[in-house]
């Protein structure tokens, strides 16, 4: 053991977004994070869910995993936040942990250290890639890769989701 200490990340969200909380649980893993996720997908296929006292289990202990985390992240995939997870929030938020959300946060490092935010990128050696439509930098022979653009502005502080500030 490294003795290294890792952040604990609790993923939240509306199980609708199975394929999304699977990405997101791969990428910060490999970013070092340990990270809790659902137990059941109940918009997805887990009908178990919807038992009234296993639902209530469940909430109950993903409010627990809240407790063990360090930060929440929150698939909210098109600003989508449903009651449960509108819940999930306010706990975290009342227990003083940091809160992060998928739509605000979609970009991704792919498998040989290259950074994706939509259709631009970063190569691992730094270069820019300005007009990257490739999911892999792997797969990338470099001919379009520039200097990077200077680093942006820090966006003003504004309100996410009622109430809540970047």
């Amino acid at each position: 053991m490294s003795g290294k200490k890792y952040k604990v990340i609790t993923l939240c969200g509306s199980t609708k977004f199975k394929n999304e909380f699977i990405e997101t649980q791969k990428r910060l893993s490999l970013e070092g994070n340990i990270v809790i996720s659902v137990g059941l997908f109940g918009h997805s296929g887990d009908d178990e869910v919807w038992l009234e006292d296993t639902k209530k289990m469940l909430d109950d202990m993903h409010k627990q995993k809240i407790d063990m985390s360090d930060e929440i992240f929150v698939i909210d995939v098109n600003g989508y936040i449903g009651d449960s997870t509108r819940t999930e929030i306010e706990y975290a938020k009342s227990k003083g942990k940091p809160i992060r959300f998928y739509s605000d946060d979609s970009a991704y490092y792919d498998e040989v250290g290259g950074f994706h935010d939509g259709a631009v990128g970063w190569n691992p050696n730094g270069m820019w890639c300005g007009e990257c439509t490739i999911a892999s930098c792997k797969d990338c022979d470099g001919r379009h890769l520039v200097e990077p653009p200077p680093p942006p502005q820090a966006p003003p502080l504004r309100v996410l989701r009622e109430g809540f500030r970047q």
